[in-house]
């Protein structure tokens, strides 16, 4: 080996144990991210104070910031409140209370240097706090989000009724027709998240049909109740017809239900607000033209294609 490249080789590996075992600085604190280790994403955790843990190797901080979030039944990130700072540089951590038996956790860590913020924080990681439900005593999930009438779609979410474990994953169907004969959707994993990220895929004024199931290493249990629900913001793609809508509250008023609300003129069942000339289209008062071979002569007709006897 030439001196050169073995005085590269030198200078590398000091820079590397200088920088490795040396206090942060604020700037390392952004250039070096910490790993999650442990709990491993996406599994569940049989103890109620798991003990995070992750590696760090850019430099000694004074301390990390730990960030610990729950799942909405919307899909959002919800502050537990329990996390904040280390208060040493050891790369692990426990809650100080115990965590909700089927709750979905997100967790993130940040270095801090002395005197500094804390930095960029880390990936997130996500557990559920268990024990794993077993086969055959593996209950039918309860879809909660998307049902009926709806703006935008980004999650679909559900719940399970047994808050005393959690299945190991779940398996989930989207499709256009309730027969699941038309699948958009179709995945089966070990991921006891109780929800599916599908971003903003629904085309609006179409009808979807979902359905979920938990699983249990080979087996699962039945499929869940067939939820619908259709992307209408403006309320403009007409009735929505749901698969059991018994239990899904009107979201907004439709046109064509009865009653003139809002800003609309009229209403299908009620016509009597709109000119004997105007017909009721989309709740609005549509001012109708004549037309030659409806049946009836009007101005600036001579004859109607069913009237001749005004020809010659």
């Amino acid at each position: 080996m030439k001196r050169n490249d073995l005085l590269l080789l030198l200078f590398g590996f000091l820079v590397f144990v200088l920088t490795g075992c040396s206090p942060c600085t604020e700037q390392m604190t952004k250039d070096y991210i910490p790993v999650p280790l442990e709990p491993i994403d996406l599994t569940v955790t049989d103890d109620l104070r798991p003990e995070l843990k992750w590696d760090y190797t850019g430099c000694i901080p004074e301390q990390y910031e730990i960030k610990l979030f729950s799942r909405a039944t919307n899909g959002s990130e919800v502050d537990t409140g329990l996390g904040g700072l280390t208060g040493s540089a050891d790369k692990h951590w426990t809650p100080a209370v115990d965590l909700a038996l089927g709750t979905l956790y997100i967790w993130r860590v940040a270095a801090k240097a002395e005197g500094a913020d804390p930095g960029f924080l880390s990936s997130r990681s996500h557990f559920v706090v268990g024990p794993a439900c077993e086969y055959p005593e593996l209950l039918t999930p309860d879809p909660v989000w998307p049902v009926g009438r709806i703006e935008y779609l980004f999650w679909f979410v559900w719940e399970y009724a047994d808050p005393t474990c959690t299945p190991e994953g779940y398996a989930f169907q989207l499709s256009r027709n309730p027969e699941f004969t038309d699948l958009m959707i179709n995945v089966r994993e070990a991921n006891p998240i109780k929800g599916y990220y599908a971003g903003n895929i629904a085309e609006i004024c179409t009808t979807y049909y979902w359905r979920v199931a938990a699983i249990d290493g080979a087996n699962d249990s039945p499929w869940s109740e067939v939820k619908s629900f259709k992307r209408d913001k403006y309320n403009t793609c007409g009735p929505f017809v749901a698969v059991d809508d018994s239990n899904i509250p009107e979201l907004a008023p439709v046109c064509g239900d009865g009653i003139v609300n809002g800003d609309e003129q009229c209403d299908g069942d009620n016509l009597t607000m709109c000119l004997s000339s105007q017909q009721c289209i989309n709740c609005k008062c549509i001012t109708v033209i004549e037309q030659c071979g409806n049946g009836i002569i009007d101005d600036g007709e001579q004859c109607d294609g069913n009237d001749l006897t005004m020809c010659l």
